[in-house]
């Protein structure tokens, strides 16, 4: 199994192309920069913290962080040279992590690429998306992975770009399976978000092969299920009503993934992850789990979020490998310290509460265990938000189930139900 996390070596994916006189010194995460922002303590810290914590995959987003030999004009200042990139690769390998290369050939994430992002599907752009692939697997030994990005890449996420690119119907199939055929031609399987499904699952049912390994995302709730192709296509970002949904199609086609989580929305979302995908996914379908907290590694502010992901990684990890995650527990009371007491108490044993609905939202300042739950229980997604309260003779119990019963409708099926009011 896969216990991956990504980390960025370079970080021209998420900007724009400055115009002349830009960026100024405080836009610097806005706009694609002409040196490399990574600071190595931040870069090695972070790394080592992963390792200790049970990672054995490093995805590495390089971008412009490395020096291609084909295409010395991609480089920016303090870009790696392929010497320095082989030795770091040795290095993450003795910490027990196996290094995977991520570029981002989305037109969405591709100011890496400098000029030639503006010369998609041009002979030029398709000499140069081999040239650097085939650096990348020859510096990297033949990486078993090769992460090609593709996502995002719709009208609607670069409406407020002042260039917008996005290759639509064919072109954009022709373009992904170009890169994916290039990874497959050096030794390496191609990977890729898999936002595509989202828009239109018989599409790609009918034309993503086998071979790509799939990377769903889903940064929120895990609770909607229904397809409904109009309301997906008219967001702006779609994940909100498909992200979830997506696995389970995935699932459902036959695909190898590698679900990604973060702690970017949510706190609770990898382990919300894992104990769906366990319960409701093939399992042979699933060769591990990436945990991508977007915090840049060139901000020692950013160290404190980067190793809170890698907690979440770990605790992910406890819960698919350790059966005793599977006893569902809900706790339903107060908001206060009877509950928190419960909570530690319940840790303690290698145990998690699943879901907990208290009577009314925790004082200021006491969130960090009791946001509105949104975890699965059973058989069921449930959003479960504060004010939440019991039907009357709301739980009953039929062998090791119990069956919860909310005022608002919602159904929660457990096996151990607590009420903390008593």
């Amino acid at each position: 199994m896969i216990w991956g996390f990504m980390i960025q070596l370079g970080h021209n994916m998420w900007g724009e192309a400055p115009l002349v006189g830009e960026p100024k010194p405080e836009d610097r995460d806005k706009y694609a920069q002409p040196f490399n922002r990574t600071d190595v303590k931040v870069w090695n810290e972070v790394t080592e913290y992963y390792a200790k914590k049970g990672a054995n995959l490093v995805l590495i987003d390089l971008g412009e962080g490395l020096a291609y030999p084909s295409h010395p004009e991609l480089a920016v200042e303090g870009s790696w040279s392929p010497e320095r990139m082989k030795d770091e690769i040795v290095r993450l390998k003795g910490l027990g992590l196996e290094p995977v290369p991520k570029l981002n050939f989305s037109a969405c994430h591709d100011a890496w690429l400098k000029d030639y992002s503006r010369m998609v599907a041009t002979p030029e752009y398709y000499k140069v998306c081999a040239d650097v692939i085939r650096d990348v697997c020859e510096i990297f030994g033949k990486p078993r992975l090769f992460h090609l990005g593709w996502d995002e890449e719709r009208m609607g996420a670069q409406r407020k770009s002042r260039y917008a690119v996005s290759r639509q119907g064919e072109l954009w199939w022709h373009d992904m399976l170009f890169t994916a055929g290039e990874a497959e031609k050096h030794g390496s399987r191609p990977w890729i978000w898999s936002d595509k499904i989202w828009l239109d699952r018989e599409e790609f049912y009918r034309k993503m092969p086998k071979s790509v390994m799939q990377c769903p995302w889903h940064y929120e709730r895990f609770w909607h299920f229904v397809r409904d192709n109009d309301e997906i296509r008219r967001r702006d970002w779609p994940e909100g009503v498909a992200g979830a949904l997506a696995f389970k199609e995935l699932s459902d086609g036959g695909y190898d993934m590698i679900p990604c989580g973060s702690t970017w929305a949510r706190k609770w979302n990898m382990a919300t992850m894992v104990r769906f995908s366990k319960k409701h996914l093939k399992q042979n379908l699933i060769k591990g789990f990436l945990m991508a907290s977007w915090m840049r590694s060139y901000r020692d502010t950013d160290l404190a979020k980067h190793k809170e992901a890698a907690d979440c990684l770990a605790e992910a990890k406890a819960a698919w490998c350790d059966d005793r995650h599977d006893e569902d527990l809900v706790l339903y009371g107060p908001a206060g310290k009877c509950i928190e007491a419960c909570i530690l108490a319940r840790r303690k044993e290698g145990r998690e509460p699943v879901v907990i609905t208290p009577d009314k939202k925790p004082e200021k300042g006491y969130t960090e265990d009791m946001p509105y739950m949104d975890f699965m229980v059973r058989d069921a997604l449930i959003d479960v938000r504060w004010g939440e309260t019991l039907a009357e003779n709301g739980v009953t119990t039929e062998g090791d189930v119990t069956t919860v019963r909310l005022k608002s409708g919602k159904t929660i099926r457990c096996a151990t139900f607590m009420d903390l009011r008593k």
